[in-house]
């Protein structure tokens, strides 16, 4: 399987590794500077520089890393120390971001 988050607004993909990936404003970043081809550094307080994880060495899952404004899937609160399986087409939201996350054989 392959996985990736997916930004609609930006229309950019970022391919996740089968280990532990790092969502935050350091991949949010990244992704803002395929698209605009400059470094941009966020000056979003909503979204923490670690401010969850994904882990898909086995089943894709996603964990809160104790961030300020937390982490939802479909809208509902992701805790830290409890993992949510994540699903093809599942929405993350981190602040005022959205990530469609995609899982393809």
């Amino acid at each position: 399987m392959e996985y990736s988050v997916y930004d609609p607004e930006l229309d950019t993909k970022k391919k996740l590794n089968l280990e532990r990936n790092v969502l935050g404003r350091g991949l949010l970043e990244e992704m803002l500077h395929k698209v605009n081809g400059d470094l941009t550094i966020l000056d979003d307080s909503y979204v923490s520089r670690e401010h969850c994880f994904i882990d898909c060495s086995l089943k894709p899952i996603i964990f809160d890393n104790n961030s300020k404004n937390g982490t939802y899937v479909n809208g509902e609160r992701v805790y830290a120390n409890f993992p949510v399986s994540l699903n093809n087409g599942d929405v993350i939201s981190l602040g005022p971001w959205k990530l469609e996350f995609i899982a393809k054989k």
